[in-house]
């Protein structure tokens, strides 16, 4: 697909979402595959997304970005990925800082910062996207 030409080169991979159309989820994954895509997780047990609004819902704890992430990892099994959504390069850095296991960019624009983030997460050895198959056991206990 044209989206994944457009990342060709940068070390990134571009993912699917959760949302399909209904009754044809099956077939929604499968073509984002046959276009050179990577499906992200089929289902809300593959995997904790950290939103917007958990991070919201948690400030009257006086719970930040790195607490609510911290707080998932600790609770979630080994085998379950942490994941986050941002919004800026600052959510980024703080995400990674706090072990998170990847991040989905917002609002979903191909930029220079996003390339940039990839590069980031390269060089501190986080993945490249959440759909990288190698095991990540850097700050879990396996």
């Amino acid at each position: 697909g044209r989206y994944v030409e457009a990342v060709a080169g940068y070390g990134a991979r571009i993912v699917d979402t959760r949302k399909t159309a209904p009754g044809h989820r099956y077939l929604d994954k499968y073509a984002v595959r046959m276009g050179g895509g990577y499906n992200h997780r089929l289902n809300l047990a593959d995997g904790i997304l950290i939103k917007d609004n958990h991070i919201q819902a948690n400030r009257y704890r006086e719970m930040g970005l790195k607490d609510v992430i911290q707080l998932a990892l600790a609770r979630a099994s080994h085998t379950i990925k942490v994941e986050v959504e941002v919004e800026s390069m600052d959510q980024v850095k703080e995400a990674l800082e706090a072990g998170a296991d990847g991040y989905i960019q917002l609002p979903c624009e191909l930029s220079e910062s996003t390339f940039n983030v990839w590069s980031l997460m390269r060089r501190t050895g986080k993945r490249k996207s959440a759909s990288d198959s190698e095991p990540l056991t850097e700050g879990r206990e396996a």
